[in-house]
């Protein structure tokens, strides 16, 4: 039995500069994953989430890092949760001899429940299962690696002109996400969204990018999409995670969504391009027009005391 030395802190008593250092070294998971740097997660969290910690002998430096949102139910029973647009945790920072299931049996009995989506860079964790991740490996040629459907859609959206604009109107982005998504999502506008729109504008514009999308001539955009960028660019661990993104109808019958992902192919030829998913046949079958190989995560629910 390992000598305990993890330990649990609440937000509000984590030192961000000794978090986001870790996070940014981390050599387990993605590296420099945006969606565990403290700002984020106190944004998108709204402020209630905690972490279990492994720190250096002396407590001056982060050597793990594992976030735990969690939620209050009827003002007392606290349960941890995968929170949206955040698709997955786990634990970061330096290689030690400590597992996955040893930091999970480090979590505070006051936790009636958790459900959290963990990468498997410490290893798997007992009972989770198992989740589609498709990732575009770079460098990018669409040409090359995009199906003869994807290649065909293409074509018939270059008869018109589509304009790719980077915009920070997040909240437009969003409600087109959510008149596209937001009723299978079981999204309520906008109550499950202002804590990511918050989030978004914490971090660092630089580690975002966000796109309108137009018909040229027209004033109304067709669809929009929010990436967020992990990793250094130009480098082989650089990668644009689509969060979220949607068509309205013409940009759907369009084919819109098609020239997005070969937009970001060619904006970024040499960085990896993450679609979150999926496990839904429908959004998998399209995600596979695009020549991704599948880079899982791992679900876990467990069920302490109910």
């Amino acid at each position: 039995m390992k000598d305990s030395v993890i330990h649990y802190f609440e937000g509000d008593n984590i030192d961000s500069k000794k978090w986001n250092d870790c996070i940014k070294n981390s050599q387990l998971g993605i590296p420099n994953l945006c969606f565990v740097r403290f700002e984020y997660l106190q944004s998108i969290c709204n402020g209630q989430w905690g972490a279990l910690i492994l720190l250096n002998f002396d407590e001056s430096k982060y050597l793990n890092v594992m976030p735990l949102p969690f939620r209050k139910k009827w003002g007392f029973i606290h349960y941890i949760y995968q929170p949206y647009f955040c698709q997955q945790l786990g634990v970061f920072g330096e290689l030690t001899h400590y597992c996955i299931d040893d930091f999970i049996e480090h979590i505070p009995k006051r936790f009636f429940r958790m459900h959290l989506n963990i990468h498997s860079g410490i290893g798997i964790p007992k009972k989770s299962q198992k989740r589609t991740n498709f990732i575009l490996p770079a460098p990018h040629d669409p040409k090359k690696t995009f199906n003869k459907d994807a290649l065909k859609n293409l074509r018939k959206l270059n008869q018109h002109t589509i304009e790719y604009v980077q915009s920070n109107d997040y909240q437009t982005i969003l409600k087109i996400y959510d008149q596209a998504w937001g009723e299978q999502s079981g999204l309520e506008w906008f109550n499950d969204y202002k804590h990511f729109e918050n989030a978004l504008n914490m971090i660092d514009s630089n580690r975002i990018y966000s796109i309108l999308v137009y018909e040229q001539g027209t004033p109304n955009p067709l669809a929009g999409a929010i990436f967020l960028q992990s990793g250094l660019p130009n480098t082989d661990s650089h990668r644009l995670h689509y969060v979220c993104g949607g068509a309205l109808k013409k940009g759907r019958d369009l084919g819109i969504v098609h020239g997005i992902i070969e937009h970001v192919c060619l904006k970024f030829p040499n960085s990896i391009i993450d679609f979150e998913g999926s496990d839904i046949p429908s959004v998998a079958k399209f995600y596979q027009k695009f020549g991704p190989i599948d880079e899982p995560y791992y679900s876990l629910s467990i069920n302490y005391r109910l």
